[in-house]
């Protein structure tokens, strides 16, 4: 059981109604029959007797579950002497504000207890449980204790053969129980005193501007000629009349309606709820954050030194709903889109609850006593970690989109521009193979014939270039865990005949890190820029070329590096256009590295280029290494 000290910390103290007297009873605020089927449902419940008796001993309820076991030693002198200094011992710790638990005089295997229930600071009832035995009655004692009292033995072991029997806990679960409910009662009394005090208050106003009313109408009929006059000024009184009824109406309303939410609210909320008072302490924790957390209230009831914390943040740290009570900018940076809206708070965060990262979003407020007194504050939580996601994602395909439309837009440009010209060739030559037709010129005829072939294997290249491009992004193979030497290798088979004409030096490094993609993909990409290191190579009489990586920011950056006749800085993003070519002269559309830039990007990769005039050309490129 709870140590009286606890216990008087933990009982809820009830302000007395303002007006209310000493002399208040709790019948006065609490229906009896109210409080008989209150004892009789709780005695039947925890298998007790149950009495309430006012602060005098005289009883308010009839008895509930009243033992025949308790009636027959109470009906001999010597039992009821004994039962009378039981009853003394309780009523003396119970006159003391805290509730009492002790054993029997008569049997110290029968436990009683007893709650005394305050309004306000007065002590106006007390109720009383008992005869739960906690521990086996021996039938032998129990006779020679009849006999001793004067009692029937037979009838009292049969008697005590009916007795509930039960543990020590069970009976200070009830016990702790009925204070929490003796508490409840002393609330509601207070609060149904007061209501009822506005309401008397309010048929007070009613009647004394009922009466103005009256004198201002028999007035009016003696004054015929200040009618209109006497008419406003009583639509006035009778509309400040009604608004003020209206406004009394509503706060009965109110406090109906909080009174029937009081118990409810935290429980049935479908968000994480918590609540402290002002010193901190967990006064409530509700179903949904049990679940969120996997910490019971149990566990977490009366808790200070910010344990409600640790659950959700991982350490003791003051929370959202500490920011209610007394500012904290520093604790304020630590929360996402953090906002007051009046005396409530909301922000986001990010934490690990139960080994999963989560985006939480909260919201807290002050909690306010009947007479309008900060008694705590009151945090709920909702996971909106799978909305953050979908947002996010939509950004991410949003921002996609607008670059795939921009992509679109000089997609169609380049394509439109680069076919002009063999279409332009195309023609003019047509005209002129008209000509030398008509002429008789063969030789003529032949040449326009080639040049018009030409032009037309240009299209036809430049077709297939962008058809290729298109594809990259939506015809790709499934990705795979392999190590990139594997990848380097395979290009540098493809490229054996060239590198070895051209007398090339290769220098691959060692201890690649393992890439996640489309093997095929990535080696048409190495294939394409060693391509272009050999052709870009110039009159270098020592040509070489570097395949390598480095790490920079923790990611790994691949390269292909050569020491060939290098690009001038206004050239490094143009490269990667399409149909973009540095030598006009050279073979090829031009659309190579713009393929290749698209194919690292289909990757979730990045693509540059570092050079200088003179001292060859470095393209740079990311890819997703396994485990990242």
């Amino acid at each position: 059981m709870v140590g009286g000290n606890e216990q008087q910390q933990n009982r809820l103290e009830v302000s007395a109604p303002a007006g209310v007297s000493d002399e208040l009873k709790l019948t006065d605020v609490i229906d009896v029959k109210l409080l008989q089927q209150l004892q009789d449902t709780f005695a039947e419940s925890y298998g007790v007797a149950s009495l309430i008796f006012d602060e005098t001993g005289n009883p308010i309820t009839k008895p509930s579950q009243f033992s025949t076991f308790c009636q027959l030693i109470r009906a001999t002198t010597d039992g009821m002497r004994r039962c009378e200094i039981s009853d003394a011992r309780i009523a003396r710790q119970v006159a003391k504000g805290s509730p009492a638990v002790a054993p029997c005089e008569n049997f110290e295997e029968i436990l009683d207890g007893a709650v005394p229930i305050f309004i306000g600071d007065r002590h106006v009832a007390t109720w009383g449980i008992g005869q739960r035995v906690v521990h086996e009655l021996s039938e032998e004692r129990v006779r020679r204790f009849a006999e001793r009292i004067g009692a029937d033995p037979d009838q009292l072991v049969a008697a005590a053969r009916e007795l509930q029997p039960g543990s020590k806990e069970q009976f200070q679960r009830a016990v702790a129980f009925l204070e929490r409910v003796t508490a409840t009662l002393a609330l509601l009394g207070a609060q149904n005193r007061e209501l009822r005090t506005l309401r008397e208050q309010l048929e007070t106003r009613v009647e004394e501007r009922t009466r103005e009313l009256q004198e201002t109408t028999e007035r009016l009929q003696h004054a015929y000629a200040d009618i209109q006059a006497r008419q406003e000024s009583v639509l006035n009184i009778t509309e400040d009349l009604r608004a003020e009824i209206e406004t009394r109406m509503q706060t009965a309303v109110e406090l109906r309606d909080s009174e029937r939410r009081l118990s409810d609210i935290i429980n049935f909320l479908p968000d994480a709820t918590f609540a402290i008072d002002l010193d901190g302490r967990v006064i409530a924790w509700n179903r949904a954050i049990e679940a969120m957390t996997g910490v019971t209230s149990e566990g977490l009831r009366g808790k200070v030194d910010y344990e409600y914390a640790v659950p959700i943040y991982g350490t003791r740290r003051p929370a959202l709903v500490d920011l209610v009570l007394r500012r904290a900018d520093e604790i304020e940076e630590t929360y996402a889109l953090f906002r007051r809206e009046g005396e409530s708070v909301i922000a986001e965060a990010d934490t690990v609850i139960k080994g999963r990262r989560v985006h939480l979003w909260g919201k807290a407020g002050p909690i306010y006593d009947h007479s309008g007194q900060k008694i705590g504050a009151i945090e709920s939580i909702r996971d909106i970690t799978e909305q953050k996601q979908v947002e996010a994602e939509r950004e991410r395909y949003l921002k996609e989109l607008e670059q795939r439309a921009a992509e679109m837009e000089r997609f169609a440009y380049t394509i439109s521009h680069e076919l002009r010209t063999p279409l332009i060739t195309v023609r003019g030559y047509t005209d002129l193979l008209l000509r030398d037709l008509e002429r008789g010129e063969r030789e003529q005829v032949v040449a326009d014939l080639r040049f018009i072939e030409n032009a037309v294997t240009s299209m036809a290249q430049l077709l297939q270039d962008t058809l290729e491009l298109s594809r990259t992004g939506r015809v790709m193979n499934l990705p795979e865990d392999v190590p990139f030497n594997a990848l380097v290798r395979a290009a540098l088979v493809q490229l054996t005949e060239q590198l070895k004409w051209g007398r090339f030096e290769v220098a691959v490094a060692e201890d690649f890190p393992s890439v996640h993609v489309d093997r095929q993909r990535i080696v048409e990409v190495l294939v394409n820029l060693i391509e272009n290191s050999i052709k870009f190579m110039g009159d270098q009489p020592q040509p070489k070329i570097e395949i390598g990586y480095r790490t920079e920011d923790n990611e790994p950056v691949f390269f292909v590096k050569d020491n060939g006749i290098g690009l001038d800085k206004s050239q490094h993003e143009k490269i990667f256009q399409l149909f973009y070519k540095v030598d006009k002269k050279s073979k090829g559309s031009g659309a190579g590295l713009a393929i290749v830039k698209r194919i690292i990007e289909v990757h979730g990769g990045r693509m540059w280029l570092e050079s200088e005039v003179g001292k060859g050309c470095t393209v740079c490129f990311t890819l997703p290494t396994v485990g990242t």
